[in-house]
């Protein structure tokens, strides 16, 4: 192998000769000049887009907005009373709960402000939108003027909505229970009543049976009546077996009634409540 010592030589590295021939750097600035001619030779003028005018907007809908326009004519077309009534009151501005009223006005705005896990907001009924108008087809009527939170809760039950009643005992809770009821016969579904006793179940099932016949079934852990039927009561530690177990009826089950549901705070059961 032949080893060129002009190749190591630091000067050579960066493009120098240690000879310092003039051939070299006459060479390089006649390159330099070729290169600025070249470079010369590719500049072009760049010409400018006119700017054109605004495209005019076309009085017609486009394909997509008329179909949105549709959808939304259909919507409101096809909204219940209940729906109405709701969004009516939603654009007056005057959605605090009536108890929450009254008092102070930092009392209302701190009402107003916070946070809450449920809708506290009662469904106006006025002349033109009473309970009957909302409700036009109920599935079951009463014999005697209902409270207002029984048309309330009621109301709720059409909308398939969940609701909780907190009222003092002989109240009327039970009018919505037998409503919920009514509505899971009516739409050929299963309604389940759980109590924390069993004597309870019991008494509820005798309470029920008279009032819808013998589509009421009773569940308890040495006892079974009607299984099949509509309504089926039962304690709440039985429809936590039915539900960890996957029983067939639990996928025709419409609403669930939770009788007592203060047992919730109990030490010892309320992790049953919790958990169904």
């Amino acid at each position: 192998t032949i080893w060129d010592k002009t190749y190591f030589d630091d000067d050579s590295l960066f493009g120098e000769s240690t000879s310092g021939s003039e051939s070299d750097s006459s060479s390089g600035e006649s390159d330099d000049e070729n290169i600025e001619e070249e470079g010369d030779d590719d500049l072009k003028p760049v010409e400018v887009a006119e700017e054109k005018p605004p495209e005019e907007v076309s009085e017609f809908l486009s394909q997509e907005d008329e179909v949105d326009s549709l959808l939304s004519e259909m919507k409101h077309t096809l909204q219940s009373p209940i729906d109405r009534a709701m969004a009516e009151k939603k654009a007056s501005a005057t959605s605090i709960h009536p108890n929450l009223s009254t008092g102070s006005s930092e009392d209302q705005k701190n009402a107003k402000n916070r946070k809450s896990w449920a809708v506290t907001d009662y469904i106006p009924l006025t002349d033109d939108a009473d309970f009957h108008t909302l409700c036009p087809n109920p599935a079951l009527t009463f014999p005697f003027e209902l409270d207002d939170f029984q048309k309330q809760a009621i109301l709720r039950l059409e909308k398939r909505q969940c609701v909780f009643l907190a009222a003092h005992t002989s109240a009327g809770k039970t009018v919505c229970a037998e409503y919920a009821i009514a509505l899971a016969k009516k739409h050929c579904t299963r309604a389940i009543y759980t109590s924390p006793i069993k004597a309870l179940s019991n008494q509820k099932y005798r309470d029920f049976r008279s009032k819808f016949g013998e589509d009421v079934g009773l569940i308890t852990g040495d006892m079974q009546i009607g299984a099949d039927g509509s309504c089926l009561i039962m304690t709440t530690e039985i429809l936590r077996s039915m539900l960890y177990r996957g029983a067939d009826l639990i996928r025709d089950i419409e609403w669930v009634i939770f009788d007592e549901v203060h047992y919730i705070n109990d030490s010892e059961r309320g992790v049953v409540w919790e958990e169904v």
